[in-house]
């Protein structure tokens, strides 16, 4: 009965904090606030209980998943150690560069450093130079996207030699991408 109760206790408390982290997301009140401004008028019971609802089901949902997944081995806390220290130490412009590019998913920049990063950023003073860093982390990683130039020859080493960048691409680094889910978007606030 002791640990029933342990496990009840456990699981009610994990479920508070997703419950709680979702009621009062971002996501929630932005819609409330599109319905009462298009509307003029707050949202009717129905839907504020459906709301309720729903975001305890995926709360329950989160709280079972969290504890349904296995420990950290020594090596994953490690590495999520490195990865909070390095969001720590690069602050507020890391993190959320790191979010947008976790919620493209790919950032694209031609040669000329036009690309689909947040507006208003300024790739090669501000972005870049953040993001060679965060690869030197291990947190991003990037592919340039090369073509060869038009030559004449057809030799491989005028290949290999002669070709042009054409654009980067920059990723979230796969050994990290659910450590960055965990320390981006932490449930239990």
């Amino acid at each position: 009965m002791r640990h029933f109760l342990r496990d009840l206790s456990a699981y009610i408390v994990a479920l508070w904090r997703e419950w709680k982290a979702l009621l009062t997301g971002g996501s929630i009140i932005a819609l409330a606030s599109l319905w009462m401004y298009s509307h003029s008028k707050p949202i009717p019971a129905n839907v504020n209980w459906l709301i309720v609802g729903l975001t305890l089901v995926l709360a329950s949902f989160l709280a079972w998943r969290k504890q349904l997944r296995p420990p950290h081995t020594i090596a994953e806390i490690h590495r999520i150690e490195v990865t909070n220290n390095a969001l720590k130490r690069h602050g507020a412009n890391a993190v959320d560069l790191l979010r947008f590019l976790r919620q493209v998913g790919v950032i694209v920049v031609n040669q000329h450093g036009k690309g689909n990063f947040p507006a208003g950023t300024d790739y090669f003073k501000t972005a870049k130079p953040l993001l060679d860093v965060l690869m030197e982390e291990g947190l991003v990683f990037k592919k340039d996207n090369v073509v060869a130039r038009l030559t004449t020859q057809d030799q491989l080493v005028d290949r290999i030699f002669n070709t042009q960048l054409v654009s980067t691409e920059w990723r979230i680094s796969e050994g990290v991408r659910d450590i960055l889910d965990d320390l981006l978007y932490p449930s239990d606030r």
